[in-house]
């Protein structure tokens, strides 16, 4: 379509001016088109330019998210120990010495007796406490007996308070990498924790498994399950601080549940090249 100063010329000089008028015009487009292109050619600049900031930013996150994450578990592990050092071996050496003491004056008073009894059973618990607290900030047995004997062991912890659970380990060969090994433990911490207050008095099945490329632990109960739909507007800390951990151990976390089905957790972490799962060996 002519311009409306085309438009004009030809109205003044007749159809010949037309030939001259249309190269104009198409003149004039192509500058356009070219202006556009330009346009586009910086924004493409722009766009990439963005991606590159907020990739970089993504990344600056993800330093910082396993640099906190490393920071807390080191927290967890210097308080631990100095509970147990300190607040532990003060509390176990008030039980040894109301020990003694006991054993010393055999004679005593019947309310004095009582008394010391009433300390001996207090330091016991105290020291009880102290040890269980220590261990949830930072489990020893990781380094000391390794993952799949530490996930034993806190089944056997969640078991003496009547909760019914199956852990079967299959294709783990230890020492599983200390960053895998902590992820692993503290999402199946947290899971049974999680299926502990929302599915009471349900079976669950765990299962910890290793091939040449990942770690792959599951966690299923047979409680009431929920609606994905209305958990993920609102997730807790413990689902989110799951996530994290997967993501930070270049790993993903899997929830599925529906109402009346119970709930099955599956997270995946990547194996490290010098950890083959060759041989299998697991306990049940």
């Amino acid at each position: 379509m002519l311009s409306e100063q085309s438009q004009s010329e030809i109205r003044m000089n007749g159809p010949f001016a037309t030939p001259r008028l249309f190269k104009a015009d198409l003149q004039r487009m192509r500058q356009r088109q070219q202006l556009l292109r330009q346009e586009r050619a910086k924004l493409r600049q722009q766009v990439r330019a963005l991606a590159r900031s907020l990739e970089k930013a993504k990344l600056e996150l993800g330093d910082l998210a396993r640099n906190l994450v490393a920071a807390q578990e080191e927290e967890r592990r210097r308080i631990a120990r100095e509970l147990h050092d300190g607040l532990g071996q003060c509390a176990a050496l008030i039980k040894i010495q109301a020990d003694r003491l006991a054993e010393a004056v055999p004679s005593l008073a019947e309310r004095t007796e009582g008394e010391l009894t009433a300390i001996r059973r207090h330091g016991l618990v105290l020291t009880t406490l102290i040890r269980e607290v220590s261990h949830q900030l930072y489990p020893s047995l990781l380094t000391d007996i390794g993952l799949c004997a530490a996930m034993h062991t806190l089944v056997d912890d969640f078991r003496a308070g009547g909760r019914r659970i199956d852990l079967q380990t299959r294709c783990v060969k230890d020492p599983v990498p200390p960053d895998i090994a902590g992820t692993l433990y503290r999402i199946l911490q947290e899971a049974l924790h999680n299926a502990a207050k929302h599915a009471v008095g349900a079976c669950v099945f765990v299962v910890l498994q290793q091939n040449s490329k990942e770690f792959r632990l599951t966690v299923r109960d047979e409680g009431p399950g929920f609606d994905p739909d209305e958990v993920r507007s609102r997730a807790g800390l413990g689902l989110l601080s799951m996530r994290e951990r997967a993501r930070l151990a270049g790993g993903s976390l899997l929830v599925r549940s529906a109402l009346g089905k119970g709930t099955v957790l599956i997270a995946r972490v990547p194996a490290e090249k010098r950890v083959p799962a060759s041989r299998c060996s697991g306990r049940q």
